[in-house]
């Protein structure tokens, strides 16, 4: 029965794992997949930033076109500003030593005033170290993740994409070029960067920070040109963080404290379009304008370009895991929660689950901070918190369950115990009253569970037999129990046909007959019988596969003689074989004698070291006056003492008679 529960638990626990595994696997891949989780891919992306400490930026500086400079410069907010000023900045830049001048502005087309820009394009050419932007404009559904996206509508020719130029004369003069376009994600937040165009070996693309990285000496490895970029943006602080300074105070020659650009790679940009032509405002979310409310959340897109420079320029970017892995990851992670929690009770499946999505956090943040890789950690998160619900809700069930099931044992238990109780005082009515007069006698039974397999009694055949008998069935519980009581009845009604019951041999030889062990589900017990002659003062008994009685002569002065009452040979137990052959024997009684009568529960006590007690040291026992002397009930009163507790391992059972 035991092995087959368990096969049970076992399946329970594997349907009901299996369960929580599909549905957790099914969550966290359509939330990988599909763009229901893209909101949950993005914060996995943005929240490690929370974190972490800004990383240092010390090689680029910013120029703002901000509304203090326009006010200064009395420039408008909504029309190019006059190029005469941009030669001004170029030339105090260089003299200041900047590394290299970065105009995150579009200059695709000429001004209206030609002389500012032949000043622009001198100081441009001059300076030696100027990098323009252009723009691209993608032709046909520009909401694919897959680029290029090709255009036949002119002539057959096949274009991807319009180029906005910097205006030509200008771009003669600057050292590189590239397109200041984002990957901008539907909540408005740059966090991939933008692919290099290819359309032919002399027709490259590059984004802007790709080739402000090249010029500032970054290896090819790291400004690599493919249509398909994988890589990501790893801010180096919250908008502001990198060092800044109004356009104004730039162009003039003390506004600027000593040093600010020595060296430096200066980005030129504004904060409220991209070339204040009102073309759209140049500001977009990063990682951190979830928890910063103010005003500078949003980023403007100089700064984002001067963040994915200095990644092009020191190689710390983000990497994503490849899908392949996320999905292993999240099929992984499924699994071990899945099944995992499912072996655990409410509360601790809480707790491990907490633990476990809080480890998951930890390992990501840690990952990309400093093997700067990224995935949806967010994703396994949630799958945890999935399986930690259906482990609460499937074992909350099946504790719901058992407890039900308990109590309706508990009923049919309760019940059971009734009966039981009703059983056993069933039984122990037909054990005998008390003998007075001639012969007297005390008893004492104590069975080891509520119903005993031994069983006792005594009664007078006639004026001049008394027959004595004690019986113990092997085993215990309900099938001793009966065994014992049947053979009880059938000996106090004499309905052991053909018997003469003065004759313990031939009482033993037909219980021996009538209750064979196999007829009695293999129950076999033993029985010590005797029948006292009144007028001759003999004993006859016959035993089979019982202790020896004991005999004790009066006491004399503290001495008293003590004698086992052993058959030899002895025979065997009742019931086990049909060829058992039984003996009777006859020991005088002497006046003030007493006989003791019992089953082997009454001497095999378990003792220190589970050490159990034997006949021989029972009957050795009685060398002592004081043990002589104890009544059935003290007796058992010490058998409990040496055992150490109220129940004993076998049914105590003890008849006394003493003959006056």
């Amino acid at each position: 029965m035991k092995q087959r529960a368990s096969g049970r638990n076992s399946s329970r626990f594997w349907l009901s794992g299996g369960i929580a595994f599909v549905l957790t696997a099914l969550i966290g891949v359509c939330l990988r997949t599909f763009p229901i989780g893209d909101g949950i891919t993005r914060s996995s992306y943005d929240l490690p930033f929370a974190l972490r400490g800004n990383l240092p930026a010390t090689n680029v500086a910013i120029v703002y076109l901000d509304k203090v400079s326009h006010d200064e410069l009395n420039q408008p907010t909504t029309a190019p500003w006059d190029r005469s000023l941009h030669a001004k900045l170029v030339e105090q830049l260089t003299a200041q030593g900047a590394r290299a001048i970065v105009f995150d502005i579009l200059f695709t087309d000429p001004s209206a005033n030609a002389e500012a820009d032949a000043q622009f394009m001198r100081a441009i050419k001059e300076s030696g170290r100027v990098i323009l932007c252009g723009n691209l404009n993608l032709l046909g559904d520009t909401s694919s993740s897959i680029v290029p996206i090709y255009d036949y509508s002119s002539a057959n020719e096949r274009k991807s994409y319009s180029v906005e130029f910097p205006y030509e004369p200008f771009r003669a003069g600057a050292v590189a070029w590239g397109n200041c376009n984002f990957e901008q994600d539907p909540d408005y937040g740059i966090r991939s960067f933008f692919p290099t165009f290819t359309n032919s070996p002399q027709e490259v693309i590059p984004w802007l920070p790709a080739a402000v990285a090249k010029f500032a000496g970054a290896p090819e490895s790291a400004i690599r040109s493919d249509a398909f970029e994988s890589r990501y943006l790893n801010y180096y602080g919250p908008p502001g963080w990198i060092p800044s300074i109004s356009y104004f105070l730039a162009i003039n020659p003390n506004g600027a404290p000593s040093g600010f650009f020595k060296d430096k790679i200066v980005f030129v940009g504004g904060k409220l379009s991209a070339d204040f032509s009102g073309k759209g405002k140049d500001e977009f979310r990063t990682p951190y304008s979830y928890w910063s409310q103010n005003e500078e959340s949003f980023a403007p897109g100089v700064e984002i370009h001067a963040n994915a420079a200095l990644n092009l320029m020191n190689g710390n970017w983000l990497t994503r895991l490849p899908y392949s892995l996320e999905l292993a990851l999240i099929l992984a992670v499924a699994g071990l929660a899945g099944f995992g929690l499912m072996r655990l009770q409410p509360l601790t499946a809480t707790l491990v689950a907490i633990g476990a999505m809080a480890l998951i956090a930890l390992a990501a943040h840690l990952l990309q901070w400093h093997g700067l890789i990224w995935f949806a950690w967010i994703i396994p998160v949630i799958e945890v918190g999935v399986a930690m619900l259906c482990s609460i809700v499937i074992n909350s069930v099946k504790l719901y369950v058992e407890k039900r099931l308990q109590e309706q044992e508990q009923v049919h238990y309760q019940a059971m115990m009734a009966e039981l109780a009703k059983a056993a005082d069933y039984a122990r009515s037909l054990l005998p009253a008390p003998l007075s007069g001639e012969v007297e006698s005390e008893w004492c039974f104590h069975p080891s569970e509520q119903l005993g397999g031994d069983a006792f009694g005594y009664y007078w055949i006639d004026p001049d037999h008394l027959a004595i008998y004690l019986l113990d069935v092997c085993g215990h519980g309900v099938g001793a129990a009966l065994l014992s009581v049947s053979v009880l009845n059938a000996l106090r009604a004499q309905t052991l046909s053909g018997v003469d019951f003065r004759d313990p041999a031939a009482i033993l030889d037909a219980l021996n007959r009538s209750f064979r062990m196999d007829d009695q589900n293999n129950l076999y017990f033993s029985a010590w019988y005797g029948v006292y002659r009144r007028k001759t003062r003999e004993l006859v008994y016959a035993s089979g596969g019982h202790p020896p009685a004991i005999l004790i002569g009066p006491d004399l002065a503290g001495t008293a003689t003590v004698l086992p009452l052993r058959i030899e040979p002895v025979s065997p137990a009742v019931g086990c074989l049909d060829e058992a052959v039984y003996r009777n024997a006859v020991q005088n009684i002497v006046p003030g004698s007493r006989l003791l009568v019992f089953s082997d529960g009454v001497f095999e006590i378990f003792g220190p070291n589970d050490k159990v007690g034997t006949w021989e040291e029972f009957f050795a026992s009685f060398n002592s006056p004081q043990t002589r002397r104890l009544r059935p009930k003290a007796r058992l009163k010490n058998a409990k003492q040496a055992r150490g507790k109220d129940l004993l391992e076998d049914d105590f059972s003890l008849v006394e008679l003493r003959f006056n």
